[in-house]
């Protein structure tokens, strides 16, 4: 049975502790030698399967785009936090968090739309509503591509876990547990819910007005521009908030 305590802590009240506890386990209380890092990664990992525990150096991939934890700092509203060491766990879609770099607790923020995080540069925001490529409603963190007064781009980046199949037959092959990366776009418009944006040219013509199109288009083609390049991407949006 898993035991999740969250406690608010910091000056912001931004940052969520996790302890978590399973019984019967042995109390470890050489914390120079436990390493905290793999202990976090396996109890988030383990969430996936009602509990069950599962070794994650035998699944292909990580649970993570950056595993390493980088300098940053947390936002609320407008008030930034000192400097912390971050990193964003895409599998569970958390932010974690140390205080220093040889740190031994790790935290979690606290999800609200008020409270982001800023990793090595990029800007993470909660977002509470978003609509997906199927029109299904979600909630999550959201990386900041571009910020515009009409148009905002955000990049989503998780991961999946993918259940391994194990072979019946000598002639079939077995499949190892993986993670799997999930990359896609979406684009909010006068601060409205972020919507999924397909990164193509009728994906890009279906976020602006009908007389636009033709100068958007005859844009893409004298500048060879591909909509599923990130920085061709970003120059096309800037084109279209200050051009048009």
């Amino acid at each position: 049975m898993r035991l999740i305590t969250t406690l608010l802590v910091c000056a912001l009240g931004c940052i969520a502790t996790k302890v978590e506890a399973q019984s019967p386990a042995p109390i470890n209380t050489n914390y120079n030698q436990f390493d905290w890092n793999k202990a976090y990664q396996s109890q988030s990992f383990s969430y996936y399967k009602e509990g069950t525990r599962k070794d994650v150096s035998k699944v292909e991939g990580s649970p993570y785009f950056t595993p390493e934890f980088l300098k940053g700092e947390a936002i609320y509203k407008d008030t930034i936090s000192k400097p912390y060491y971050i990193r964003y766990n895409a599998y569970m879609d958390e932010i974690e968090v140390k205080e220093g770099p040889n740190s031994d607790m790790v935290k979690t923020l606290l999800k609200d739309s008020k409270i982001s995080a800023v990793i090595d540069g990029e800007k993470l925001k909660y977002i509470p509503n978003f609509a997906d490529k199927n029109d299904k409603y979600r909630n999550g963190y959201l990386y900041v591509v571009y910020d515009g007064d009409t148009y905002d781009l955000f990049l989503r980046k998780n991961k999946e876990f993918r259940e391994g199949v194990k072979a019946m037959t000598s002639f079939q092959s077995n499949f190892p547990d993986k993670f799997e990366d999930r990359i896609e776009y979406y684009v909010s418009v006068n601060n409205t819910e972020p919507v999924y944006l397909k990164l193509s040219r009728r994906g890009i013509m279906s976020i602006i007005e009908d007389d636009q199109r033709a100068l958007v288009k005859a844009y893409i083609k004298e500048n060879e521009l591909a909509p599923d390049n990130q920085e061709e991407l970003i120059m096309l949006m800037e084109y279209i908030e200050n051009s048009l």
